[in-house]
């Protein structure tokens, strides 16, 4: 079995006719889950319409008051996956939905990065907390940042970069677009500038099978799509693990200051 998901940048689905254009693009798509990003939409006010609006399955939404720009969207089509419980972490930002597929677990991360960097260091401080689970996650969306200097026509990497390539490192996980040439998923109107900031992120134990991007006619970014191969039987599993703590070297004045340097940074 695969599963198949597409991330997409669909500048604003506020108002109706743009609502149905978008919606109804999504569903000439063959993907089982559409991360969406940059929704435009206030903190509750449109659940109702936008759930109505998606009729191929589940759909999941935050949106924000803070930004008019701000709000994320995450629309199933596959009835065999089967949403267990959906978490907002910040509004019209992040939002996590937990899946079972094939009796296997797998979490889901719809991200969409604040253009002012350091509300992006701030925010991607606080996915850490999302990866501390015994299941694989996928990290979806538009991050507003590249990782590397040639993901962007002007190299500039700054400390949202840094922070969200620290999670990538301690974390294990793998950036499944950062081949060289690198294919950018954004392109200005002028065509004279480009950057890849829009990305998946795998755990260990989830095996890609494909990755292709496309333009979309109503956006100026590209829906990336991710194809993964599912074998429950063969995904990594995690347990408690065995790992105990000597308690005694709490006695350690060291130990306790630098613990104490350590908690501060998590």
């Amino acid at each position: 079995m695969s599963v198949t998901i597409s991330t997409l940048n669909t500048r604003s689905i506020r108002y109706p006719d743009r609502r149905r254009t978008v919606l109804g693009h999504l569903t000439t798509k063959p993907a089982d889950i559409f991360l969406l990003q940059e929704c435009g939409i206030p903190y509750k006010e449109m659940d109702g319409l936008l759930e109505e609006g998606w009729t191929l399955g589940s759909s999941f939404w935050s949106g924000s008051n803070i930004a008019r720009a701000d709000g994320v969207g995450i629309l199933m089509t596959n009835p065999y996956i089967r949403p267990k419980a959906s978490r907002v972490l910040e509004s019209g930002r992040i939002l996590v939905l937990d899946l079972e597929i094939q009796g296997s677990p797998l979490r889901v991360i719809n991200v969409y990065g604040p253009t002012n960097v350091p509300e992006r260091v701030s925010l991607y401080r606080k996915l850490r907390s999302l990866f501390l689970v015994s299941t694989p996650v996928l990290v979806g969306g538009d991050f507003n940042c590249a990782l590397r200097d040639e993901d962007r026509s002007k190299p500039r990497r700054d400390r949202s970069s840094k922070e969200l390539q620290a999670n990538i490192d301690d974390f294990s996980l793998t950036d499944v677009g950062g081949s060289t040439p690198p294919t950018p998923t954004w392109v200005s109107s002028s065509g004279a500038s480009y950057s890849r900031i829009d990305m998946f992120l795998l755990s260990p134990g989830l095996r890609m099978r494909s990755l292709t991007s496309e333009a979309a006619h109503f956006s100026d970014h590209r829906m990336v799509t991710v194809t993964l191969d599912w074998e429950a039987g063969r995904l990594v599993k995690i347990g408690r693990g065995s790992w105990r703590m000597n308690t005694s070297v709490l006695e350690d004045q060291t130990v306790r200051r630098s613990f104490s340097r350590r908690y501060l940074e998590w």
